[in-house]
């Protein structure tokens, strides 16, 4: 009838008198503790089924993981340690999930990594799922171990749990802490052609960092440029402009530059003039480069580079002997 207060006092009543048999009385005696954790006298419910577990003959790992939850509800984490451990190691067979879980958050509350890694090894050789592989890839970056935490990444992609749009970005990117930025843009490259990947702004924008880290300067301006004109402001053109005059693009610079003029809001503008003009100069355009590099020196800081190259490309003007 749903009475538990009623019952847990007639329970506790009939275990008092100590006239049942000695099986009923243990029966009983785990009832109680069970009404009690129901009831969230968790503190009583644990000295119930301590007194429990010393009577039984022989504990189960299923007793252990019984107290040891009730320890943990009780807020008495510590305690629960080695009734945990016992459920794990006494088992014959594999130990439940929710038992290696309840171990693994225990040694996690504590700041264990290395006991959280052990027990996540068996876990996931058991119960593979993805939950488990984030957590140990997060555990190894947690303890500066990024390479570790990359080789986890990739074993739980190529077992078919790395499926979402963050994740795989997640593993590019770690591709590009560990130095191998190419590998990472095999990945984005990958990703988004499947459709794993959406095509936004931050996608489009951490597949050409892969790729210009890589040094594939010509592969990066497709993606990159994608990424410009997502953003919200011109700051991306200026990157795309610096790919160009990488690849010594003088007038597709300058074309990318007016881009970013024309999206706005940047941050720096005397450096786009002054970019603007040096892309101009490259290309013997020497009055748009002069008019660029007048526009530059009109703001502080590169004032003075604006002004040498401005005598820098009167001096080219006369060698070339152009007017």
């Amino acid at each position: 009838d749903e009475q538990f207060e009623k019952a847990l006092m007639h329970l506790e009543a009939s275990i008092s008198e100590g006239a049942l048999q000695p099986e009923l009385q243990l029966s009983t005696l785990y009832q109680v503790g069970q009404l009690q954790s129901m009831l969230e006298r968790y503190d009583e419910a644990v000295a119930t089924l301590e007194n429990w577990i010393a009577q039984v003959e022989a504990p189960s790992p299923s007793n252990y993981y019984t107290l040891a939850v009730t320890y943990y509800q009780a807020g008495r984490a510590d305690e629960a340690m080695p009734s945990a451990k016992k459920a794990v190691e006494l088992s014959t067979d594999t130990p439940r999930e929710a038992w290696f879980r309840l171990l693994l958050s225990l040694h996690l509350e504590k700041n264990e990594y290395q006991e959280a890694l052990a027990i996540l090894d068996d876990v996931i050789l058991n119960y593979p799922k993805k939950a488990y592989w984030s957590q140990m890839a997060a555990i190894y970056s947690a303890i500066d171990e990024s390479d570790k935490s990359l080789a986890v990444q990739l074993l739980a992609k190529n077992q078919g749990f790395v499926t979402e749009d963050r994740d795989v970005t997640r593993v590019a990117q770690m591709f590009m802490v560990e130095g191998l930025p190419h590998r990472g843009a095999a990945v984005m490259k990958e990703g988004l052609e499947s459709g794993v990947i959406e095509p936004t702004k931050q996608a489009y924008q951490t597949y050409s960092d892969t790729l210009l880290q890589s040094r594939e300067w010509e592969s990066a301006l497709e993606p990159l440029e994608k990424a410009a004109e997502m953003h919200d402001d011109g700051s991306l053109f200026i990157r795309h402009a610096q790919v160009n005059i990488q690849l010594l693009r003088w007038g597709a610079a300058r074309d990318s530059i007016n881009r970013a003029f024309a999206k706005g809001n940047l941050t720096d503008e005397g450096q786009a003039h002054l970019l603007f003009g040096i892309a101009a100069a490259n290309d013997r355009k020497w009055d748009t480069a002069i008019a660029a590099f007048d526009r530059a020196a009109k703001y502080e800081g590169i004032a003075e580079t604006a002004r040498k190259w401005k005598d820098h490309v009167s001096r080219e003007r006369a060698r070339f002997g152009e007017s």
